[in-house]
């Protein structure tokens, strides 16, 4: 009987269960079909309150094919949302979180925005609106809403300083330079024992800070380490070369150069494990300036050297400071080494590659410089001069630029054409092979472009007095021309000028491939900056140096400390 009876109750319930499914039409499912027009879900509580999902932004749009009228509570704009036909809508919004307070990424991101909707950057510090051309900060003119500029810094007790930056394919920067004393990066403190010391930084493209490396020096005032110069590989891998003496930990690899500065390349994972380090054998006040890398993972370097140094054999310096470029591969094994110059300082500041892994090196010289088989002989003080040779080491061709005065190459960046852009700065009359640019006043900014078999294309510069320095050039996927460097009073390209009272200011700039400038920004204040490195992602521009005393961008005050100086890594959207 009490097998029966239980059955018996199953059945009347199933059957009640049944019977109110029917009328009520409660459907569980993906919201794909249209439920009964009578249904109705009716939720009583007397102390709980219905609770719809929640999930961010990014969350949010991750749902395939949301159906109208579906319902979710957003934790980035704390808000309940309805999604309808023409997007995700908020419901209602607390007073204060309104306007929502966002990074600049998160704001982009927005789907479906109206004319007039506000967010508050807080990447930029300010309220947008937005309007046709999209996201507009509120407290900017019309000729600036469209390139926008916002700084990191790196503060400290002595001199801190950004020499290099290039960015990855997920926008993430990496930056090198120096530091003394005790430095603050991100949230934590490091401590330079001796003159100084390298770091090399990872941020992500919002500029949060990812991980730092220190090259850890023994406890003495003469010892230290510089970072010059950074890049990347296709792998993801880090390279830094720069200078140090006596004694240096990277990470567990600790090298040594007891009687004088010595060049030093080390290579990290991107997660920053160092996983070698190499140096000459013997060196006199050796540096490696510049590096970069080939289709295949192969690593360049270019540098100067005084005196003699052993690295596989041994060279001498013809006189002064001279040149030496060096192959690397991957696993760090030198493909071959060689020396360039003659009576007179020579240095090689720059060095880039081809999609033909042809090698590219720029720079300054004195008197005559010899590499290989092929000589240029000076026509000032110091002359500019630019080099090509194949991925063996063997020298293609050798060019020069100068006037009766003072001009050197910084930097030199190669476009998708296999064009070269070079830069840095030239004073008095000078020629690049048949183009004569004028004389001004003071230094000046050019922009030279030549074709691989290297002949100079056309040139340009600034036209102002005072002087002005590019120490940097990058181009975007469309050619585009971006340089960083400083001036003093004004800086003067096309139509476009800036002015400013004090010493020395940061600038970057944006020319198009034909060398028209499309806007340039500076570092403000009675302060001084240098633009010392630039790269590019996307729509972002990422900028590197040194400032000290009061400077702000776009209205933005850069902390200082007081101390000698600090560095800066300034962003510019675009």
């Amino acid at each position: 009987m009490k097998r029966n009876f239980t059955f018996s109750v199953v059945l009347f319930l199933g059957a009640c269960f049944l019977f109110e499914t029917a009328l009520a039409q409660i459907k569980m499912g993906d919201g794909a079909a249209v439920p009964n027009a009578s249904s109705v879900l009716d939720l009583q509580s007397t102390n709980k309150g219905f609770l719809p999902p929640r999930m961010t932004t990014v969350q949010r749009n991750s749902i395939a094919s949301p159906a109208n009228g579906m319902v979710i509570f957003n934790t980035t704009l704390n808000c309940l949302q309805v999604y309808k036909s023409t997007g995700w809508e908020c419901l209602s919004s607390a007073l204060n979180n309104f306007p929502p307070r966002l990074t600049y990424d998160e704001i982009i991101a927005l789907p479906f925005p109206k004319e007039g909707d506000l967010a508050y950057d807080k990447t930029y510090d300010c309220l947008r609106t937005y309007l046709r051309s999209g996201w507009v900060c509120s407290n900017k003119d019309a000729s600036e809403s469209l390139v926008e500029a916002t700084a990191w810094t790196i503060n400290g007790t002595g001199v801190e300083r950004i020499q290099d930056v290039v960015t990855d394919p997920l926008g993430n920067i990496y930056a090198t330079g120096f530091f003394s004393g005790t430095v603050i990066i991100g949230d934590t403190s490091f401590t330079s024992p001796g003159a100084s010391s390298m770091f090399l930084v990872k941020y992500s493209k919002s500029g949060n800070r990812l991980w730092v490396r220190i090259a850890v020096n023994a406890v003495s005032p003469a010892v230290g380490s510089r970072g010059n110069a950074i890049a990347l590989d296709n792998a993801g891998n880090v390279y830094v070369t720069g200078t140090f003496t006596n004694t240096v930990t990277f990470g567990t690899i600790t090298v040594s150069s007891p009687l004088s500065y010595n060049f030093f390349i080390v290579k990290y994972s991107d997660n920053g494990t160092a996983q070698w380090v190499r140096k000459a054998e013997s060196a006199s006040n050796m540096e490696g300036l510049d590096i970069t890398t080939d289709q295949t993972n192969n690593v360049y370097l270019t540098g100067s050297f005084s005196e003699d140094f052993v690295l596989k054999k041994p060279f001498s310096s013809a006189g002064g400071n001279d040149i030496f470029i060096a192959k690397y591969n991957s696993t760090g094994d030198l493909e071959w080494i060689d020396a360039a110059g003659d009576i007179g300082n020579d240095y090689g500041f720059g060095i880039a590659t081809d999609e033909d892994n042809n090698v590219y090196i720029c720079g300054r010289f004195s008197n005559t410089l010899k590499i290989g088989m092929l000589s240029i002989i000076s026509s000032g003080l110091n002359d500019i001069f630019l080099a090509k040779l194949n991925t063996n080491g063997g020298i293609l061709w050798l060019k020069k630029a100068g006037g009766t005065v003072n001009e050197a190459a910084y930097d030199l960046a190669i476009d998708s054409n296999g064009d070269i852009l070079m830069t840095g700065f030239i004073l008095g009359t000078t020629s690049f092979d048949t183009i004569a640019v004028p004389a001004s006043t003071g230094f000046d900014v050019f922009i030279a472009k030549y074709n691989n078999l290297g002949n100079a294309l056309w040139v340009i510069k600034n036209t102002d007095p005072g002087g002005q320095t590019a120490s940097s050039v990058a181009l975007d996927s469309q050619d585009n021309i971006y340089l960083s460097g400083y001036f003093e009073g004004s800086i003067t390209f096309g139509n476009i000028s800036l002015n400013d009272t004090g010493d020395r200011h940061a600038f970057v700039a944006k020319f198009n491939p034909a060398g028209i400038c499309q806007w340039v920004k500076k570092l403000s204040g009675p302060g001084s900056s240098e633009g010392t490195c630039i790269a590019v992602h996307a729509s972002d521009v990422f900028s590197g140096g040194t400032y000290s005393g009061i400077t702000n961008t776009d209205g933005r005050l850069l902390p200082f400390d007081g101390s000698a100086s600090d560095a800066f890594l300034i962003r510019v959207h675009q």
